[in-house]
């Protein structure tokens, strides 16, 4: 057991299975390397700081721009103020001058921080699609992920099959036995499924006979059987190790449809010079008698009403004996009744004797 039984070229199937594996080995980092988001995390936190820094700025905008208004809309009120004083002559040209300038100027500052204020709205803007783009590329990873796991479960898949053809390469004697039979020898392709070797144990043979269903009927499991041969001194001894559960039909020698069916026979104890393939004749005991009277099988008829009769030689005459009959073989049958001992019968009758024909018995 454990022999190794056949050699292969294995090399095509072990560069397989390293293709195998280093598949799924760089599926695995790669998923790896799908998950390291420490990067993305970080710089997630920094935008997020980053738009909050960026809406206080913006809100200050706000207020600058507000407090500008004020400024303009205050010195606007004053340089109209001055202007009308001016009109009456109760207010100089300079504080005129002066006024003018302080609206002008107030008025391009407000122009200035509302430029301002826009360009921090739009600065606001782009930082705040900052954090929606790291999402964004955390589900991409996400998804992408999911097929690095699909594709890793059948790079496993391919991994696993070419472990399997790999083991398949390396027959080894599954029990201890010996070799039956070989069907194939030498190099070459193999097709699918092809057979090699057989193998057996010899102490487990048995025996399949092919018994008529109806003879199968009269059978069971442990039913003695004799197996015989012509080489044989002796029958060896066996029983009825199963019946097959399905019969088949097989043509007979004279050419007539039989309906058959398989019978398992196995040994008592191991015969010697039996071996595989080897012929035998079976006859299956299904009943035993001691202390009987027995006939040849062929010296009874059957009458037309389905008795059994002989023809008995009763002074140098035939006559027509009824008989009843017990357990039979292929070749004696018990008789029960019908017969006394030392009465002569014909051993073989043929078709032409008759009762009341004269018979003449001859010594060879």
């Amino acid at each position: 057991m454990g022999q190794q039984l056949v050699v292969f070229d294995r090399f095509p199937l072990q560069q397989a299975l390293l293709k195998a594996k280093a598949a799924v080995q760089g599926l695995q980092q790669r998923i790896k390397l799908n998950e390291f988001n420490d990067i993305e995390q970080s710089l997630r936190i920094e935008l997020v700081a980053t738009v909050a820094a960026a809406r206080d700025v913006l809100k200050a905008a706000d207020a600058q721009v507000d407090a500008e208004q004020a400024r303009a809309i205050r010195a606007s009120k004053a340089y109209q103020r001055i202007k009308q004083l001016n009109a009456r002559g109760v207010a100089a040209e300079g504080d005129l001058d002066n006024a003018l300038m302080l609206a002008e100027t107030t008025t391009i500052g407000l122009r200035e921080q509302k430029l301002m204020r826009e360009a921090y709205k739009t600065l606001f803007m782009a930082i705040q699609l900052g954090p929606k783009y790291i999402d964004d590329w955390l589900k991409r990873k996400r998804i992408e992920k999911q097929q690095l796991i699909n594709q890793l479960a059948q790079a496993k898949a391919r991994l696993a099959l070419a472990e399997y053809q790999l083991q398949l390469a390396d027959i080894r004697a599954p029990i201890n036995g010996v070799v039956l039979q070989r069907l194939q020898q030498g190099g070459g392709p193999l097709a699918t499924g092809q057979v090699l070797l057989n193998l057996g144990k010899l102490e487990d043979m048995q025996v399949v006979a092919e018994v008529l269903t109806q003879d199968a009927l009269k059978l069971s499991k442990g039913t003695v059987v004799e197996l015989s041969a012509s080489g044989l001194d002796k029958a060896i001894a066996a029983q009825v190790l199963r019946i097959e559960p399905a019969g088949f039909t097989k043509l007979s020698s004279l050419g007539v449809e039989q309906q058959r069916v398989k019978v398992i026979i196995a040994f008592a104890t191991k015969p010697e010079g039996i071996g595989v393939g080897y012929r035998l004749m079976a006859r299956f005991i299904t009943a035993q008698k001691q202390q009987t009277n027995v006939i040849p099988r062929f010296s009874v008829l059957e009458a037309v009403d389905r008795s059994h009769y002989v023809l008995k030689v009763v002074a140098g005459k035939l006559v027509q004996q009824v008989v009843t009959l017990g357990m039979k073989n292929d070749l004696k049958v018990e008789l029960k009744s019908g017969l006394e001992n030392n009465e002569q019968i014909i051993a073989a009758p043929s078709a032409d004797m008759l009762e009341g024909m004269a018979v003449k018995a001859i010594q060879y």
